[in-house]
């Protein structure tokens, strides 16, 4: 009898419970990791326009996916992400595997260098600055803005997918719920650029602007402000630039498909694929605020030994009742 209740015992553990744990690290196919960057904003109550610095462009990653495996039978496999990968964006590369510059340059200075995405944003306007009385000058006329812009460039970025709890695996599927990750930015630069146009509507009050403009920067060096003026058009842009840290943040990922791991018991090899829709969150910069969301996908491969492949509920319930069935013969025939 305990024989039998042994083997009942392996059947009900077999069908409901666990085997194993296991960690393995994913390393992405470049060429199926792809993740896009949209980008929206505001600037002074006008939404901007966004364009791409370079349309063609496609930016992929590389690295690794750290996994957690509870390896269960059946319904009872799942699976987490637990800290310790990095998906490293790749800077896209244009003719002859030239890295494509975007701008702004490093620090969100004039100029271009390599970046792993590139976008432009603007917005024309038409706000009257009202004049107004300076001491000892006279009345000013800073004119009419009539543009903001902004440029973007992301660099380094290294995200981290990243889960608190164990995600279910489905037996028929083979998805999990990919909501329940979050896309931590484990490491990751926004260069900003961005100016101000203002027009005047007289040569004096294009000259009294440009002296005054002049005057309320260099009262404030710290904020990196710049200055450029264009006589002919009576125009005075005020540009800015800066560098954002974006390592740490960890985003609500929220993708519209789940994530699939699957397995192959010829080749031994598992592929795990996990959707990316990523809010990044708004930027304020003052005269403009920007939303940054990641959107696409990760897809990398490991190799798992044979052990861990795990039959399918139904066979494993079958073999140990055969063999609870033979003990019961063989302890009738050992009676008789």
């Amino acid at each position: 009898m305990r024989h039998i209740f042994c083997c009942l015992l392996l059947v009900s553990v077999l069908v409901n419970g666990s085997v194993a744990n296991a960690a393995y690290l994913y390393s992405l196919t470049q060429t199926a990791s792809e993740i896009d960057l949209q980008v929206t904003g505001t600037s002074l109550g006008a939404q901007l326009t966004v364009s791409e610095q370079n349309p063609t462009a496609r930016t992929r990653y590389n690295g690794t996916v750290a996994t957690n495996f509870h390896l269960g039978v059946g319904a009872n496999s799942a699976i987490s992400f637990p800290d310790g990968g990095g998906a490293n964006a790749v800077n896209p590369l244009g003719l002859f595997n030239i890295p494509l510059q975007y701008s702004p340059n490093v620090g969100g200075d004039a100029g271009t260098a390599a970046a792993n995405y590139g976008v432009n944003l603007s917005a024309p306007q038409q706000i009257v600055l009202p004049p107004f009385d300076v001491p000892n000058i006279g009345t000013l006329n800073l004119g009419t803005i009539t543009a903001v812009d902004f440029k973007i460039a992301l660099r380094e970025l290294q995200l981290d997918p990243n889960s608190p709890t164990w995600m279910y695996i489905d037996p028929i599927t083979r998805q999990f719920n990919a909501s329940l990750l979050s896309i931590d930015i484990a490491n990751g630069f926004a260069d900003v650029n961005g100016s101000l146009r203002m027009v005047q509507p007289d040569i004096l009050s294009h000259f009294a602007a440009v002296l005054a403009v002049n005057a309320l920067v260099a009262s404030v060096p710290d904020i990196g402000l710049t200055v450029t003026s264009n006589v002919l058009q009576r125009s005075i842009n005020v540009g800015f630039g800066t560098r954002i840290d974006m390592s740490g943040v960890s985003m609500p990922n929220t993708p519209l498909a789940p994530g699939s791991v699957t397995y192959n018991p010829g080749t031994l090899a598992s592929t795990l694929t996990i959707p990316v829709l990523a809010d990044f969150g708004d930027i304020n910069l003052g005269i403009g605020t920007i939303n940054l969301k990641f959107a696409g996908q990760l897809r990398g491969t490991a190799s798992i030994p044979n052990i861990y492949h795990i039959p399918e509920p139904s066979s494993l319930a079958l073999a140990a009742v055969a063999g609870a069935g033979a003990l019961v013969r063989r302890r009738r025939r050992s009676a008789a």
